[in-house]
């Protein structure tokens, strides 16, 4: 059994690494931020009309049947949303971003499970190993919500399928107690 000091070494290797690979990513392949798609410019200047709105990217809503404010003169029969095609265009880049994300990290944390599985020193194994899951999980939230139906589909069977064998593998060869005695 570990005794205290191997434990708190196996978390410290799990934290550090899982740290290393969410700023590594970082460094080498940021996220899109909003400012490079949205500047302020766009909200400098009071839209009135939908034709002006349209031609600024722009989206033009009506208010249909919702009650309106207050009668003002010159009024509007809608109002715009000045950020509606460079708010389209960032969540393009979003979205292809955390796909990318979502594999290097889904890549990273079955390859840590793996080389964690082999490793001969048990505490430094077990920090790898639990690096690889906490980077798995990670990947899946921080992307989970940019990936399509059918690709929450396609990531999960596959990853399931490789973890269950990975998991059966470990528990039968690296963690078979038969084997300790």
């Amino acid at each position: 059994m570990y005794n205290p000091k191997e434990k708190i070494l196996s978390l410290a290797i799990a934290f550090i690494l899982v740290f290393f690979f969410i700023y590594g990513i970082d460094v080498f392949y940021s996220a899109p931020s909003r400012e490079d798609y949205c500047t302020d410019k766009i909200y400098e200047r009071i839209i009135i009309n939908q034709t002006d709105c349209v031609l600024m990217g722009g989206k033009w809503n009506t208010y249909g049947g919702l009650a309106k404010p207050l009668p003002i003169e010159n009024e509007t029969n809608g109002w715009c949303i000045p950020s509606y095609k460079c708010d389209q265009n960032y969540n393009l880049a979003r979205t292809a971003y955390y796909r990318v994300f979502f594999i290097v990290m889904i890549f990273l944390g079955t390859l840590c499970l793996v080389v964690g599985a082999i490793m001969k020193i048990e505490s430094i194994g077990v920090g790898i190993m639990i690096s690889g899951l906490i980077t798995t999980i990670y990947g899946f939230i921080r992307s989970w919500k940019f990936l399509s139906d059918s690709g929450k589909v396609i990531a999960l069977i596959p990853l399931m399928l490789l973890s269950l064998v990975a998991l059966f593998w470990i528990g039968t060869k690296k963690l078979n107690p038969k084997k300790k005695k």
